[in-house]
């Protein structure tokens, strides 16, 4: 992950690559698991949408198969915001349910919280304005339970697009304070 935070991309995908190598060969599915999602998202960041849709799907039916709830939330989570650069979100959004409510019952805060800004900002792009608020407001939630500022001020950020959408400069304006304030 160190690569990946240093944006070696091409660097993390081979470490990645030589994780999954090792966790395969000592049969350690959950590793191996965590590894293929964590290689997904750098395809993803890479802009490699169909690669990444690839290693999540294996990484899903690997999870699956040896009963890896943690694994199956994370991929289904990722898998949507996957689904979103592919057009087609109407799959993202069953993606990001199942997900969802994995997350929630393990108790997973921040992917939770991450995944609802996702599904907040589908939302959002196709109209959803009440729903997306919904989401919003229960990412806020989980922020301020997790003490996470980049959670605040995402959402923040998010709700003030909402409300000028919406044609309510106001509350617009109150939320992008939040979010400069985050």
């Amino acid at each position: 992950e160190v690569y990946e935070k240093l944006g070696a991309l091409d660097r993390a995908l081979e470490s990645y690559d030589r994780a999954l190598e090792a966790f395969e060969e000592v049969g350690n599915g959950v590793g191996a698991g965590a590894t293929r999602v964590n290689r997904a998202r750098v395809l993803l960041e890479q802009g490699d949408s169909q690669g990444a849709l690839r290693v999540l799907d294996r990484a899903l039916e690997r999870a699956r198969e040896g009963g890896d709830r943690w694994n199956v939330a994370i991929s289904q989570s990722l898998m949507g915001r996957v689904l979103i650069e592919l057009g087609r979100g109407e799959e993202a959004e069953v993606h990001f349910g199942g997900g969802l409510e994995a997350l929630s019952e393990l108790g997973l805060k921040y992917p939770e919280a991450e995944t609802l800004l996702f599904l907040a900002r589908l939302r959002l792009d196709h109209g959803r304005y009440r729903e997306a608020a919904q989401l919003l407001h229960r990412t806020l939630r989980i922020a301020r339970e997790t003490g996470s500022n980049a959670l605040r001020y995402r959402a923040h950020h998010t709700l003030a697009e909402l409300h000028e959408r919406r044609g309510r400069p106001e509350r617009a304006l109150r939320h992008h304070r939040l979010y400069d304030r985050w």
